[in-house]
């Protein structure tokens, strides 16, 4: 499907929801905002170069990916749930408190990434040189990955099951500061331009 303009929706809207996500990948040329209690199975294409902003609101439900081609970015509202993976070239990723990604979240370029408290990513955070702040008590069960110049900032009772690191790709020199708050558990390695 394609939108050759903005896609909106009012809350509690149901879009497939008795289908499968591989079915339905719907284009959209403009902004993509839909409304909290949101049930969408199918992926979301932001296909422009300033205006392919994807908002899902608060509450919401989402079976499919979710990915922006140029500067466009990713909001996922508080207490959702993303069944896939949200990608941006360069636009800011940001996943509100209480929320759940099932899949990685990558930003190819600059984007920063910002999980909110309470929640959970069951892939890795990947960006070129764009800043990862991971927020309290949040749960990361992949890397979290800043290969350029981005620093991390991982908060309060966090636990990350992968690897957490700053550094050029096949290097082990940091390129970010990473910092790490108080009750915060690493379980792979850490490396960075300063030290935790």
């Amino acid at each position: 499907m394609y939108i050759r303009d903005s896609f909106t929706t009012g809350n509690f809207t149901q879009i497939n929801a008795a289908g499968d996500s591989t079915d339905l990948t719907i284009t959209v040329t403009g902004i993509t905002e839909l409304g909290a209690s949101t049930i969408l199975k199918g992926n979301i294409i932001g296909n422009n170069a300033t205006t392919g902003t994807i908002t899902i609101g608060a509450n919401s439900q989402v079976e499919g990916d979710l990915t922006t081609t140029t500067a466009g970015v990713i909001n996922i509202g508080a207490d959702s749930v993303v069944v896939g993976d949200l990608n941006t070239l360069s636009g800011a990723i940001n996943v509100g408190d209480r929320s759940t990604v099932t899949g990685s979240i990558k930003s190819s370029l600059a984007g920063v990434i910002t999980i909110g408290a309470d929640s959970v990513v069951g892939g890795d955070l990947i960006t070129l040189s764009g800043a990862i702040n991971v927020g309290d008590r949040s749960t990361v069960t992949g890397s979290i990955l800043s290969s350029l110049a981005g620093a991390v900032t991982i908060g309060v009772h966090v636990i990350a099951m992968g690897d957490v690191a700053t550094t050029y790709e096949g290097s082990e020199i940091g390129a970010g500061a990473i910092t790490i708050n108080s009750g915060s558990e690493v379980a792979g390695g850490v490396a960075g331009q300063s030290g935790v």
